[in-house]
């Protein structure tokens, strides 16, 4: 995504317009190319070489500020090898230790006798003395290959990470979406989950059986802690969005110091990337579902429910559960999730025939609302429980089998 000096905008009537390019933009193509053939021929190259290069075409072109983003887009996509920066820096300790010890007693005449002094008093130094003492240095890190992208592509992502960039400052995020697909309304709720985020759903004015639904989420700039990285889960989910057929985002967010409202829908174009879901899965929900499917010999995991409370708010669950016709579902709330939380524990206590567990992550217990709610809730204690970085599978079997 981009950094708030290379978003461009305009603002009109309160909103803030981002200036997304067009597809069939001549300029900003050429400016794709030159940029595209700096990166394939990256391998074997420094990425202080690679930034001084992509310094002088973004410099150059028509549009600076453009190009330049393009020259991020493009460095996140390439790999680079990094030495072993905690061994490299004992060996540098090492090395200037020697020399100063050789400094007490009158340094040689030239770099060259200083280093066979050196090597003369730790001969193991030999190997990192032939190479760049400051070779862990980022400026020095050896590029090894470019996550390749056709030069629309790059165009596309750019309009996508003006957005992205934009909604690091957001207070919440209110998003309509009108009619999807059954799969294309789970795959987004996937990438909801995956980035762990939560969102108020209630059913639009066509309601939730047409597929209208409202969605509310709280944005970066509504928390106190973590918000930064909450912000970068919160930019990264948006290209989820992106594929469905009808949709609108409204966003109030802080630009240059300036609040404006962030309106954009279907109609501005924007072309997401995310195509395999299954690649993005973290390794811990991964083994949670073989672990699961291994010890379980009752419960299976399910998808596709989802519950609507008597107030009008439809819960999307991390993880449902059946065996014998019943059917049990899990909603997990991370360190960000103080408020959902608390709302969630209220309508349990009106709500309790929902059968809904929960699991808590142990951050959240440090809120003292959040500590004293789970304390006083009256059945908590039999359908929830806290967790580190995931559930574990004993401990979700156990409230199965409870009820």
């Amino acid at each position: 995504m981009l950094t708030k000096e290379l978003i461009r905008v305009r603002r009109q009537k309160g909103r803030v317009l981002p200036q997304f390019l067009s597809p069939k933009d001549a300029a900003a193509l050429d400016s794709a190319s030159q940029l595209l053939l700096l990166y394939r021929a990256c391998a074997g190259r420094s990425r202080g070489e690679l930034e001084e290069e992509a310094a002088m075409i973004c410099n150059a072109a028509p549009a600076p500020l453009v190009a330049r983003g393009f020259d991020r887009i493009l460095l996140q996509r390439t790999t680079f090898r990094k030495d072993a920066s905690k061994e490299l820096e004992e060996l540098r300790s090492r090395c200037f230790a020697a020399a100063a010890r050789l400094h007490r007693g009158g340094l040689p005449a030239t770099e060259e006798e200083l280093r066979a002094a050196v090597l003369a008093t730790d001969p193991d130094l030999q190997e990192f003395l032939q190479g760049d003492l400051y070779r862990d240095l980022p400026e020095n890190e050896v590029a090894e290959s470019l996550d390749d992208i056709s030069e629309e592509h790059l165009l596309q992502r750019y309009n996508i990470s003006l957005v992205q960039g934009l909604l690091l400052s957001a207070g919440r995020l209110q998003i309509e979406i009108m009619e999807p697909e059954p799969a294309q309304l789970r795959r987004l709720f996937k990438y909801l989950r995956f980035f762990r985020l939560m969102a108020l759903v209630t059913a639009g004015p066509k309601g939730a059986d047409a597929g209208h639904l409202l969605l509310e989420v709280d944005g970066p700039a509504s928390l106190f802690d973590s918000a930064q990285k909450y912000g970068v889960q919160l930019a990264s989910f948006f290209p989820a969005l992106v594929d469905l057929h009808s949709w609108r985002l409204r966003a109030e967010i802080t630009h240059a110091k300036k609040p404006g409202a962030l309106l954009i829908d279907e109609r501005d174009g924007l072309v997401g990337f995310y195509r395999h879901f299954g690649a993005h899965v973290p390794e811990e929900i991964k083994v949670f579902h073989a672990s699961f499917k291994e010890r379980s010999k009752t419960w299976e995991i399910t998808s596709g429910s989802h519950l609507q409370m008597h107030d009008g708010e439809i819960i999307f669950p991390d993880l449902s559960f059946a065996f014998e016709g019943k059917i049990r579902h899990l909603e997990l709330f991370h360190r960000w999730h103080a408020q959902p939380l608390l709302r969630r524990l209220e309508q349990l206590s009106r709500e309790p025939e929902t059968g809904l567990l929960i699991g808590v992550e142990r951050t959240l217990l440090k809120d003292p609302s959040v500590a004293a709610a789970l304390a006083a809730h009256p059945s908590y204690h039999q359908a929830g429980f806290e967790f580190r970085d995931f559930p574990g599978v004993p401990t979700v079997l156990n409230l199965l089998n409870r009820g």
